[in-house]
């Protein structure tokens, strides 16, 4: 017992920390907070006050007084008053629980948009997904009803404890003594809670991740016939998450027992002492009545500490999952863009590994403006990597990588550089909706002279036009209901709507054909803007059109 009491105490920096945390996300709703606290305080006072009501009832009933009517409708009242202030605070925790829920994975989701790409790829997207969604759900449906239910049980604690007092001192210290006792039962249960809780989590994210995975590729899980072995492997998921519950469910209900028989022990003794005394008409029924009320308001707040405690545990388990995410290394950011007209690439001295797995060693290359260089080499020998840097989607581990203009001005590649360039990945990187809306990624506030000229430049205006509801034709996830080919053009358009500086095409023809992979490549040089252009291709095709190629080996 003493060691799980050291270990949660080891822990307090951390809870402090997650705590803080909290304390900071919920700074903006500081006002729409106390008021929930102040309607809860009200309603906890109308509970404790009616003890005394009902003690008055009963009193006057017993004696057939003419007040008791009065104290029947005061009763009633309170009764009345109760259920509306519930009622209104019920509805107004629902309407903050889902402002603070959405205002949270926005934040949440922006930490994760200017995050290194680089690191946000170390998660699994369902991974991300899960904190975006579970763990945000779970931190904001406990930490409005927690922080209000808290300070409603001192006051219910206080008050009771006062008016027990009044009734019969030694009963009011009982209920006190066995504070201690469910304390110590919420510390040994706490530290377990919290660890399975975080096993939940991270057994919900594994399984979520399953489904998404094989959902996606579902047409690879049906061409290797793979279907009855990935069902055996869910249910391998679901079984160790089945397990993870019961076993955190088990604990609880131990917690919830203890607690609870706490409770019945100082409400039995309450009950005897109370019926010892009405025997010896020492008290009244109504005091009877009072005593049995107030002692379980007295243990109550204490006794709650058995749903407060796990719900506490679960959230500072999901606030650390969050955290992790708030806290990844943000891209770095050029104040301004000062490269004007074309602009060219130099890289110098340039490398990067995987770990220990060397990608690239003293690499040096210059695109000079207005050129249009492709980039050839074996596959996995580092071409795409190398885009990657140039976008800063990765850092490299030594050298410089720079955009320079004609005018001698140069800046570093960062999150602000991606400014200046139009990118397009290989293979299909479309999303669900209209192709208006995908064409709009490139350029929001495009006008529909532009969107069409870059569709034509992609050689994609005649197949869009043919289509049933033209540019508005709604594609499922990744381009479903598009050929290849006609999803590669989109992304082209995409790219070209942009109207960068500089252009760079990963295998961006790949799915076209000869001809059509030509004309595309000529409508770029004869672009009136033209921008420079770095071509990553397998096809030897395209290199009579480009001032030079450079192959990349080990």
């Amino acid at each position: 017992m003493i060691n799980k009491i050291k270990k949660l105490y080891k822990n307090r920096k951390n809870n402090r920390k997650y705590f803080k945390f909290l304390i900071n996300k919920c700074a903006p709703y500081k006002k729409e907070i106390f008021f929930i606290i102040f309607l809860n305080i009200f309603i906890t006072l109308i509970g404790v006050f009616s003890s005394s009501a009902n003690k008055y009832v009963v009193d006057m009933a017993s004696s057939f007084s003419s007040n008791m009517y009065l104290s029947i409708s005061l009763v009633i009242i309170l009764s009345v008053l109760s259920l509306i202030f519930s009622a209104v605070s019920s509805i107004f925790t629902s309407y903050l629980t889902e402002k603070f829920s959405f205002g949270f994975r926005t934040n949440i989701y922006e930490c994760v948009m200017s995050s290194r790409w680089d690191l946000v790829k170390k998660y699994h997207s369902e991974d991300l997904l899960t904190r975006l969604t579970s763990d945000i759900n779970n931190v904001s449906d406990g930490i409005f009803s927690i922080s209000a239910f808290i300070i409603s049980l001192i006051v219910q604690f206080i008050s009771a404890f006062i008016l027990l007092m009044h009734y019969d001192s030694s009963l009011a210290i009982f209920a006190i003594v066995l504070g201690p006792f469910t304390g110590i039962i919420s510390i040994l249960f706490g530290k377990k809670l919290k660890n399975l809780q975080e096993k939940v989590q991270k057994s919900e994210s594994k399984y979520r991740s399953f489904l998404q995975e094989n959902i996606s590729r579902i047409n690879v899980v049906k061409a290797f016939s793979y279907e009855e072995e990935s069902k055996k492997k869910l249910t391998k998921l679901r079984e160790e998450r089945l397990f993870l519950i019961m076993k955190k469910n088990k604990i609880a209900v131990i917690a919830n027992f203890f607690m609870g028989f706490a409770f019945s022990f100082g409400y039995l003794f309450a009950f005897i002492l109370g019926a010892i005394k009405l025997s010896q008409n020492s008290i009244t029924y109504g005091t009877m009545t009072a005593f049995l009320s107030l002692v379980s308001q007295v243990q109550r707040p204490i006794v709650s500490l058995a749903s407060i405690i796990p719900k506490t545990i679960s959230i500072l388990a999901s606030s650390k999952r969050i955290i992790e995410i708030d806290n990844l290394e943000k891209e770095e950011e050029t104040l301004s863009l000062a490269l004007k007209g074309a602009v060219g690439l130099k890289i110098k001295d340039l490398d990067f590994s995987y770990g220990e797995k060397k990608i690239l060693n003293n690499f040096n290359f210059t695109v000079n403006p207005g050129e249009m260089v492709a980039i050839m080499g074996e596959s996995g020998i580092g071409k795409t990597t190398l885009i990657h840097l140039i976008l800063s989607f990765l850092k490299q581990d030594n050298g410089t990588i720079e955009f320079f203009d004609e005018y001698k001005n140069k800046v570093k590649v960062s999150k602000t550089t991606r400014n200046i360039i139009s990118y397009i990945p290989q293979g299909n990187t479309l999303f669900s909706g209209s192709i208006l809306e995908n064409l709009k990624v490139g350029k929001e506030n495009a006008t529909y002279e532009e969107i069409e000229k870059a569709l034509k430049n992609a050689c994609a205006l005649k197949f869009v036009n043919s289509l049933r509801d033209g540019i508005n034709t709604k594609i499922g996830e990744g381009g479903y209901g598009l050929s290849e080919g006609q999803a590669q053009r989109i992304a082209i358009a995409r790219a070209l709507i942009k109207n960068a500086q500089f252009m760079i095409l990963d295998e961006a023809t790949s799915a076209l054909d000869m001809d059509t992979e030509l004309e595309v490549i000529k409508n770029i040089i004869n672009l009136e803007n033209r921008p420079t252009c770095f071509i990553i291709t397998h096809r030897k095709s395209i290199l009579k059109y480009c001032n030079r190629f450079v192959n990349i080996i080990n």
